[in-house]
């Protein structure tokens, strides 16, 4: 979601709307961030249980499926 503000941000006219956006996506990042590390201390992390070449073939096989802009 923060990169999708980001980008928005990026493309808008209105400075004060341009600057909320900004201002939005760097909230979000900031709380995924904190969010992850919270996670890690908890010790809630699971990380995936695919070898790296076994996920790579799924995003392949559902690549169609993945809407493109």
């Amino acid at each position: 979601m923060a990169n999708y503000n980001f980008t928005s941000a990026l493309m808008m006219k209105n400075p004060n709307v341009k600057h909320v956006h900004f201002e939005m996506a760097i909230q979000q990042a900031t709380l995924e961030r904190e969010y992850g590390e919270f996670m890690k201390q908890m010790g809630w992390e699971q990380p995936p249980m695919a070898t790296k070449q076994a996920q790579l073939q799924t995003i392949q096989q559902f690549q169609h499926l993945i809407k493109h802009d």
